[in-house]
């Protein structure tokens, strides 16, 4: 069956939401959008609906579509967390990579203060939020891999759990949550006509909080201060590389039933279309071809809504 112009127009082929690894591989979560196709399509189109509903019954269950799943809320967990990081390592080091932002800081007025105070708590609820979650959705997800990967994460995991400071910033999510906000302190030094401002956290300011753990206790008593300039840097330093070779090796394991369930997704699409398109790409690329075509026919054209 082939679909016409005015069919194809009616057939919702979906946004790719999908992973892409070094080798290219992708999965796009298959959707169905039958709105005007049955009443176009005349008598092919019972049949169409069949053959997509009997291809979308095999990918709903499919491990190759567990599979991208588990490696979509890994990678946007890490993005988001990643995002997290850069804001609040700005932040905390503001006055002492830029000298204007330290005079900023050392004269500042109460407004300013407000408002750089309010950004840092902001930021930081972000990253202690954002590395919870990071760490909950990362244990769901690598429970559910074969062993050895999981031995390899222990392992390689005892690089990040190592860091001076580890603990303390896991469990500044509860602290934040119970007291809400860091007893922030600017620490100021004009030196050789230089000055620099270092954002500070007092020890025994957050130790009147009784409900650390020993680990995170231990840190605190260790130190008068805690710099989250040099803290956090240190923390995402181990913390990259695990998680750059954790997504790709996700995929790797699961890479046979991934290109399955991709096998689907493209026999579904080119019943959808008739046999005319694999892919969303190929389908966007033939739109943008014919509004091309329209606009030099006629001198301009209507827009395109490429929502899903």
């Amino acid at each position: 069956m082939k679909a016409s112009a005015q069919t194809t127009a009616n057939i919702r082929l979906l946004d790719t939401s999908h992973n892409r690894s070094d080798e290219g591989r992708e999965f796009e979560t298959p959707t169905w959008h039958d709105q005007g196709v049955d009443d176009k399509l005349g008598d092919d189109g019972t049949e169409m609906r069949a053959e997509v509903e009997r291809i979308e019954a095999q990918l709903r269950h499919h491990p190759g579509r567990r599979a991208h799943s588990q490696v979509v809320d890994l990678e946007r967990a890490w993005n988001t967390h990643r995002n997290a990081s850069t804001n609040i390592i700005a932040l905390v080091q503001a006055g002492e990579t830029d000298e204007a932002m330290a005079v900023e800081l050392i004269h500042w007025q109460d407004d300013k203060r407000t408002a750089f105070l309010g950004a840092s708590d902001a930021a930081l609820h972000a990253y202690v939020g954002a590395l919870s979650s990071l760490i909950d959705i990362t244990r769901r997800i690598v429970r559910k891999q074969p062993q050895d990967l999981q031995t390899e994460f222990g392992r390689r995991l005892q690089a990040v759990v190592n860091v001076e400071g580890a603990s303390f910033l896991r469990d500044l999510r509860n602290y934040l949550m119970h007291v809400g906000h860091a007893p922030w302190v600017v620490h100021a030094e004009v030196t050789g006509g230089h000055a620099s401002a270092r954002l500070l956290l007092r020890s025994g300011d957050l130790l009147l909080w009784n409900n650390w753990t020993a680990a995170s206790k231990a840190y605190l008593h260790g130190q008068e201060a805690i710099y989250l300039s040099v803290v956090l840097p240190a923390y995402w330093a181990e913390l990259h590389p695990l998680y750059v070779w954790l997504l790709d090796d996700v995929q790797r394991v699961h890479v046979v039933e991934i290109d399955a369930a991709n096998e689907l997704v493209r026999q579904r699409n080119l019943v959808l279309t008739g046999g005319q398109f694999e892919d969303q790409a190929s389908f966007m690329a033939m739109v943008q071809k014919s509004v091309r075509d329209y606009r030099e026919a006629q001198g301009s054209g209507p827009g395109i809504d490429t929502a899903t």
